[in-house]
């Protein structure tokens, strides 16, 4: 495994800070009333979050939510995964039923098109700490993820492994079944990185450059994963050779002594966020929420369960070696290309319905 850079921060306080509690107790509109009670401010009431389940809501489960409820008072209630077509009927039709929800980049900005999320009140959520990259008007990003090529140690090892996307898209050099996301996003930033731009010039895309990229590996891709859990089932279950997979999969892989190694040069680095919808039921005790996620104990904790590096530097001082090993420097631009939600807000309609009409003709 070719591992990243490593930052070193200092570690930063793990205690919701007093300021965000007075802001939040300065909300007027909570779905019950707040109770005073020495040293913080409590509320009842719930908020509904929509996660993508799986081991990510096991972890959030215990970093996030049981911390949050003792801290508010607000009960964190859990729904399925979000459904960008459904949430967009519920704003429209003011039936919106979660407060919360977990984005991908594909909906950052269709969503933000559509009027669904609420704004970020920086007067309760504070994002002063976290990396430029992961403030944004109408999300908060809080941790990170990189994608990259996942392959069985025991099965293909040195030369065999392909280094970078090139290799990938080498399959004489490199044989062996492939398999890649049946995304539009993603494939057309490896696409252009495999054709040979560099990582940190990526965007704006080359969109005809990165197609015909994909035109020659097309052929070659025996799987589209639709399901995440398969990126990694497939090498495991040595259905595919090389594939695109996550680093926090890759690193839960590890966990559970099953042979697993990734690639880590020319990652595509996502960043996962949350958002507060529009029309809420209960929108200050979501913002408050989003403010819990802000936080850099907890976020080293979620690092340190499952692999997903911070968005707030002063996290990595919290998190063991063994798991900083799966962690990328995005200070590290040679090896890195960090999403550009904004490039995609008004490309992503027509690309996604140009990349579907590729992938099944």
């Amino acid at each position: 495994m070719t591992k990243p850079k490593l930052q070193t921060h200092s570690m930063g306080s793990t205690e919701i800070s007093r300021r965000t509690l007075l802001s939040a107790g300065a909300a007027t509109a909570l779905a019950a009333p707040f109770l005073s009670i020495p040293g913080r401010v409590f509320a009842s009431g719930r908020i509904v979050v929509s996660s993508w389940g799986g081991k990510n809501e096991e972890v959030q489960r215990e970093v996030f939510h049981k911390s949050f409820t003792d801290e508010t008072g607000i009960e964190v209630v859990i729904t399925g995964a979000p459904n960008p077509a459904k949430l967009t009927a519920q704003f429209q039709n003011d039936a919106v039923e979660v407060d919360v929800i977990e984005t991908f980049s594909g909906m950052i900005a269709p969503g933000e098109k559509a009027g669904i999320f609420a704004p970020v009140d920086t007067n309760i959520v504070d994002m002063s700490q976290a990396i430029e990259q992961a403030r944004r008007k109408y999300q908060v990003g809080w941790y990170t993820y990189a994608g990259g090529i996942a392959y069985d140690p025991t099965r293909h090892s040195g030369e065999q492994v392909p280094g970078n996307w090139a290799d990938f898209w080498d399959v004489e050099k490199f044989p062996g079944r492939r398999a890649l996301r049946p995304r539009v996003s993603e494939n057309l930033e490896i696409a252009a990185m495999a054709s040979g731009v560099a990582p940190d010039q990526v965007y704006p895309i080359d969109v005809d450059r990165a197609f015909d990229q994909l035109d020659k590996i097309k052929n070659h891709i025996t799987h589209w994963t639709k399901a995440t859990a398969q990126t990694i089932a497939l090498v495991q279950q040595d259905e595919v050779d090389f594939s695109y997979t996550y680093s926090g999969r890759a690193f839960a892989s590890q966990s559970s002594a099953v042979p697993l190694d990734m690639v880590f040069n020319q990652n595509y680095v996502g960043i996962g966020r949350s958002a507060a919808m529009a029309k809420s039921p209960n929108p200050e005790g979501a913002q408050m929420y989003l403010n819990h996620l802000m936080d850099a104990g907890r976020q080293a904790e979620f690092a340190r369960l499952i692999g997903f590096g911070p968005t707030i530097n002063a996290a990595m001082n919290g998190i063991p070696e063994d798991t900083r090993k799966w962690l990328v420097d995005l200070s590290d631009t040679q090896s890195n290309c960090i999403e550009d939600v904004d490039w995609w807000r008004d490309e992503f309609d027509a690309l996604n319905k140009r990349f579907t009409e590729w992938r099944l003709t």
